[in-house]
């Protein structure tokens, strides 16, 4: 009898702390993004994936609010 009350209490207590660790966590979450996106563009400048993504980062700004940098890398770029 006594380990079924134990188990129950246990139970219940990892209820509780993981009820207050979603809500501590939820709250603790600021607004994403909080700073500037940049995409990275691995072809000429003026090509058609730099159009391509101009054009969405210009798309994306007006949904989020958000200033979106488009960097264009060359064909010989390679991240570290």
């Amino acid at each position: 009898m006594r380990a079924s009350n134990m188990r129950r209490f246990a139970s219940l207590f990892s209820v509780a702390a993981l009820g207050v660790g979603v809500i501590m966590a939820s709250s603790a979450q600021a607004a994403w993004p909080e700073r500037n996106v940049t995409m990275f563009v691995h072809s000429g400048s003026g090509s058609s994936s730099d159009v391509m993504a101009r054009t969405f980062a210009k798309a994306l700004e007006s949904v989020t609010d958000v200033k979106v940098i488009v960097q264009v890398k060359g064909r010989d770029y390679a991240p570290a």
